[in-house]
């Protein structure tokens, strides 16, 4: 079964330690296939990192996302100072 969505299409990983929150225009679900793709401007969001590209594709089964084209980034390791 596809499922197409549009507009403010946001992804969140919540079962993790290190959330993640994916935000896109538009996003192909294959919910049989637990697989997901855009061919749209991706923005991905963690606690450590921000990463921009154009394109992606998820699988979550196999727990792998490549980003396609355009891909800029930036990492910065935030550690707690006391």
């Amino acid at each position: 079964e596809l499922v197409e969505l549009h507009e403010n299409v946001i992804l969140q990983r919540l079962d993790s330690p290190a959330p993640l929150v994916i935000n896109t225009e538009k996003l192909l679900v294959d919910i049989s296939r637990q697989r997901a793709s855009t061919d749209q401007p991706v923005q991905m969001l963690s606690d450590k990192a921000e990463l921009n590209a154009t394109g992606m594709v998820l699988d979550n089964r196999e727990g792998h996302l490549e980003l396609l084209a355009n891909v800029r980034g930036m990492y910065a390791d935030r550690q707690v100072q006391q």
